[in-house]
């Protein structure tokens, strides 16, 4: 088990447990494509799902509040597709996250419109994006954490599990400490994988919550200068046939990933 908890966090100094609260709000569902067994109220849980459990494990308080005009993590859904990279329409879900120095000030949270989207994904003759994978996922990026190398954690850049791994609760105990509570995870600090990654394969898939296969985030952009920067971390999923069961053995090959 691995992480990269990144530098920068919510309220203040690494590693003190002043992280929130945070609010958040939602303006997604309408513009996205899903289940039609599914409606807004199932998706609206499984992101409030998403939110609880990195808070469960981690001392950082998120508050819901759709009703204030400015929140501090946005949640909304875009068009990800760049038409001059072919290989972008398969792009899941962006994360913007902006700081001064070592504190995030304001982060932004996207679902691709392209693609087609269950609470906890699907598997089978009607695949459908598992949106609390990729929720789990981007959440962590808008905390601080940045991608790792190990396929058992929710912030590898693919996704192969469907909840947070050892090393995702380690990092977010790094950056704010635990939970109260919650028992210290056990992983080891690895650096951050290469920012441009050409993955491939045909194995993997998630458990319980869905069999998903995602290709998520090899952007890492800073932009801006001295202590005021933002990073923008993209991700793909690629179309992908699996089992029954979520082994994925007879998937297709994940494309390559490319910049955005």
């Amino acid at each position: 088990m691995s992480y990269v908890p990144g530098t920068t966090k919510w309220g203040g100094t690494i590693g003190t447990s002043s992280g929130g609260p945070v609010t958040w709000s939602a303006d997604y569902f309408d513009a996205l494509t899903v289940d039609p067994d599914s409606d807004k109220d199932s998706f609206d849980a499984a992101l409030q799902l998403a939110f609880d459990r990195w808070e469960n494990v981690a001392a950082i308080d998120f508050v819901f509040d759709n009703s204030s005009p400015s929140t501090d993590i946005t949640i909304g859904a875009r068009n990800l597709v760049n038409p001059d990279d072919i290989s972008s329409n398969a792009i899941a879900g962006l994360a913007i996250t902006r700081s001064f120095g070592s504190t995030i000030t304001d982060s932004d949270v996207f679902f691709a419109t392209g693609l087609q989207w269950a609470p906890f994904g699907s598997s089978g003759s009607d695949e459908f994006s598992d949106f609390f994978a990729v929720a789990l996922h981007e959440i962590g990026h808008a905390i601080g954490l940045k991608h790792v190398p190990d396929t058992d954690e929710i912030m590898n850049a693919t996704i192969f599990a469907d909840d947070l791994g050892n090393g995702d609760v380690a990092a977010a105990q790094y950056l704010y400490g635990p939970a109260e509570g919650a028992p210290l995870a056990d992983a080891e600090k690895v650096a951050a994988p290469s920012d441009s990654i050409a993955i491939s394969g045909d194995d993997g898939g998630g458990g319980g919550g869905g069999a998903i296969a995602a290709i998520l985030g090899i952007l890492a952009l800073v932009f801006g200068f001295g202590p005021i920067g933002a990073v923008a971390a993209a991700g793909t999923l690629p179309n992908r046939d699996e089992d029954d069961d979520g082994s994925g053995e007879d998937g297709n090959a994940y494309p390559d990933l490319a910049e955005i």
